[in-house]
Order: structure tokens, then sequence, then C-alpha cells
């Protein structure tokens, strides 16, 4: 007697070759989708980053240079111990020291500014040495990675012509201006442009300018 029945082993499957290459396709493409946003990510706050560290560390030197130059002090009334050059800056300051006999109380320091190897200097020497030449000013770099540093000096203006309030200057006293050895300026306009990175090049540094006004400027 001849047996009919049906065997019910399964039988072998698997995938072809074609099959594995489109799924290894579709896994590279899907992995170098999310490299690229999680690269793209990264970049991007790493360009924040060093964009507040920039904007971080010229509102500190801003804030510290202004302090400095809204208690400037006019040492006599034939010198003002004012200096200013495009790029160096010098003056007399009052500024709040805390005494633990007295407690806070007005002591004046003279403030030198400069630009070094791409870093402000600030130096100051207060008490006895403001008036002794041969002391020597402590320097120290407060703010670093800088492209340049400007500074310009404002005056009233004599052009009627023009109706200009004031006339800039890139040196304080002007040689010209014989009255400016003795008075301070009405405001000094500091401009400084940082880099974000040590090694950013020249053209990604950015600006910042600020005008800062003197109450006792002629």
């Amino acid at each position: 007697m001849i047996n009919l029945r049906r065997s019910n082993k399964p039988g072998k499957s698997g995938f072809t070759l074609l099959e594995l290459l489109i799924a290894a396709t579709i896994f590279v493409l899907v992995a170098v989708a999310i490299y690229s946003a999680f690269r793209s990510g990264y970049n991007t706050y790493q360009r924040i980053e060093a964009s507040f560290s920039v904007y971080q560390r010229a509102r500190v030197f801003f804030n510290r240079i202004e302090s400095e130059l809204l208690n400037v002090y006019r040492y006599s009334e034939q010198d003002s111990r004012f200096l200013g050059t495009s790029q160096t800056l010098s003056f007399l300051s009052l500024i709040p020291e805390y005494d633990k006999d007295t407690g806070q109380r007005p002591a004046l320091s003279q403030f030198d500014y400069s630009l070094q190897d791409g870093a402000v200097l600030r130096g100051q020497k207060s008490g006895l040495g403001v008036f002794l030449a041969d002391d020597p000013v402590k320097k120290e770099a407060i703010i670093s990675q800088i492209s340049s540093l400007k500074f310009e000096y404002a005056a009233e203006s004599e052009d009627k012509v023009s109706n200009m309030a004031y006339q800039w200057f890139a040196l304080w006293p002007d040689e010209k201006k014989s009255e400016q050895l003795a008075g301070l300026p009405r405001a000094v306009k500091v401009e400084l442009r940082l880099l974000p990175k040590k090694d950013s090049p020249a053209q990604d540094a950015i600006t910042f300018t600020k005008v800062i006004a003197l109450e006792l400027g002629i």
C-alpha cells in the first residue's frame, strides 16, 4: 500500500545576497545621517560656547576700565597726568579701597593700559608710588587673545561749520592743543577686537566698542 501522507517538515529559507546588500546600505546611510546630525550639533555648541566666552571676557574688561575712568582724577591745574595714545593709556583714579581700621576709603592710584603680545596689560601703583616717577608699575595681563586695542579721546569741537559737538583725537594731549595738557577729555572711546580662539585668524575677530564719558572733561 502506498503512503501518501504530507510531510510537515518546514523548508529551509534565508536572505539573498541582494537583500543583505540593501540592508547594509540602509544601515550605513542611517549611521552617516546620525553622525552628521551629531557633528553639526556639536560644532554649533562649540561656536556658541566660544562666542559666549568672548562676550563674557569683553564685558569684564570694559566694566573694569570704565569703573576706573569714571573715577579719573586731575592731578593739578597745570598737569592732569592723563596721557593717551591710540594703543596706550595712563591716568590717575580714585578707587575705593578697604582699610581694616577706617573701612572703605578712596585711594589714589595710577593705571596704565597697553597691548603686548596679544594681551592687554594693566599696570597699577598706589599710595606714595603715584608721586614717585622711579617707582615701577606692576603689570598683569587681564585679557588675552586680542587682535587689536584702540583708544580715542573726545574734546569739544572748535569747528562751528560742521555742527559737531565733539572732535576725536588719537593722542591726549594733542601737541597742537596746549590746553589739553591740564585738562581731561570729555570721553574715551575704547575699541577692542577679540579672537574667539587662540589660533583664530584675524578676520574672525569680534569688535567691541564703548564710549566712556568723563564728567571732568573739557
